[in-house]
């Protein structure tokens, strides 16, 4: 018996990766001000203002979108490396998917 995890032991480890796409959802109320966006997300209190790069967030995500899409369409219209891009969204993405603003669609590929 191997006290090691089970792919360190010579054991197949199977994982399924899951793909998925991020979209608005539709029962937010929106509206777009000249400085961004205010949200107030269904059963929400608590109105949400989103400045750059939120507002470009909310826009694209009208579509679904994966997150690589969401980061390079980003990437392109702020001249920033992905990379950046990816790690500047990461908590605005957080806040909206936790407020109910915007959906995980979960797909397995």
């Amino acid at each position: 018996i191997c006290d090691e995890p089970r792919a360190a032991c010579g054991e197949l480890v199977v994982v399924e990766v899951a793909y998925f796409t991020l979209q608005q959802v539709s029962t937010t109320l929106w509206r777009q001000l000249l400085n961004g966006v205010l949200l107030l997300p269904s059963g929400e209190d608590e109105v949400m203002h989103l400045t750059t790069p939120g507002d470009a967030i909310w826009a694209l995500l009208e579509e679904p979108l994966t997150l690589a899409e969401l980061a390079q369409a980003l990437s392109t219209a702020f001249n920033v490396s992905f990379e950046t891009v990816l790690a500047d969204i990461e908590p605005v993405i957080i806040e909206l998917a936790e407020s109910g603003a915007i959906s995980k669609t979960v797909t397995p590929k």
